[in-house]
């Protein structure tokens, strides 16, 4: 049992790994019981494998473990970091659903209904669900996120951010403000309500990010100067591009005093985000330059890489002739 329960633990980031994170459940369940916290560890951990490919038994099982968790700390009336675990899971969960496009292209259809034979063979009959199975329209998968893409967008990232408000306080109450669990609520909360286009809310949450790290950690530490990109990024869809401009120059000034760190981690972040933020402001011959860099240094397939590939083929098809 041992074993069993250490693999329900590994298995969150791997695919092919069903199969032992239901076994792990079952274990847990057989001889735990239901309403348990190793239990629901499990039914989080099942969740997780399955998001990707089985989203609506993924968000049943989420729902499920929340339920769970509720029942548990109304016994005692304890708050757990367990719940504050399935929080993030499932509102990272319904970021990803809401991020997703709006459309599926000619087959995906049916290569996502493929992608689910592998979760209509988990046999959960044993289990005595509490929560509703979400009823899926007569289109079929996807139907929803195609006919009303605005609509679903806007739905499930509504949902995120409302668990991971709740998630943020209880971490702040339970861990303190200067947890590292609580700093990435924030930041996902952060994150969640960008992609709501609740720019200043956003931009807000990294400021007072920012600020925090700084205090704890310095203006030097890695982490900090990390908290500049994403406050920079919210900058530039707000329009304040001097801002923004002064950040990622500053962390690709520090960066860059790393031996071999020009073109890679943050400072290759902050150098593309800052490549975009030249070209919203028609500094298009600056953009093009810092783009080029990029694509000299990095190798195919690293994500800075495909970013600045995709910002410079913007870029071109967008600027009429380069800065006098």
């Amino acid at each position: 049992m041992a074993d069993v329960l250490h693999l329900g633990a590994k298995l969150a980031d791997d695919a092919g790994g069903a199969p032992l994170a239901l076994r792990s459940l079952h274990i847990r369940h057989k001889y735990l019981g239901k309403e348990n916290e190793a239990t629901v560890f499990a039914l989080n951990t099942l969740a997780r494998v399955l998001d990707s490919n089985a989203a609506e038994l993924a968000d049943r099982l989420y729902r499920q473990a929340l339920n769970l968790m509720s029942r548990l700390e109304a016994l005692d009336g304890t708050q757990r970091t367990l719940t504050l675990e399935v929080k993030r899971c499932y509102s990272a969960f319904l970021r990803r659903q809401g991020a997703a496009p709006a459309r599926l292209l000619e087959g995906q259809a049916a290569a996502q209904q493929a992608a689910l034979q592998p979760a209509a063979s988990l046999d959960l009959s044993w289990w005595e669900w509490d929560v509703p199975e979400q009823q899926q329209h007569p289109g079929g998968v996807g139907w929803e996120q195609q006919q009303h893409p605005e609509q679903h967008r806007e739905q499930q990232l509504e949902a995120a951010e409302g668990l991971l408000v709740e998630a943020a306080e209880s971490s702040k109450e339970l861990l303190g403000e200067r947890h590292p669990f609580t700093a990435v609520m924030r930041y996902v909360l952060a994150g969640v309500r960008s992609d709501r286009g609740k720019l200043q809310e956003a931009a807000g949450d990294y400021r007072a990010m920012l600020q925090a790290a700084t205090d704890a950690l310095g203006a030097q530490h890695y982490y900090t100067r990390f908290m500049q990109i994403p406050l920079a990024c919210c900058l530039v869809k707000l329009g304040e591009y001097q801002e923004a401009e002064k950040l990622l120059r500053a962390v690709m000034e520090e960066e860059g005093k790393v031996p071999g760190g020009e073109g890679t981690g943050i400072h290759g972040e902050a150098q593309v985000n800052l490549a975009d933020c030249l070209g919203q402001q028609e500094r298009c011959r600056e953009a093009e330059e810092l783009y080029r860099q990029l694509l000299n240094t990095g190798r195919e397939g690293e994500q800075v890489f495909e970013e600045a590939k995709v910002g410079l083929a913007k870029l071109l098809a967008t600027s009429k002739q380069p800065d006098e």
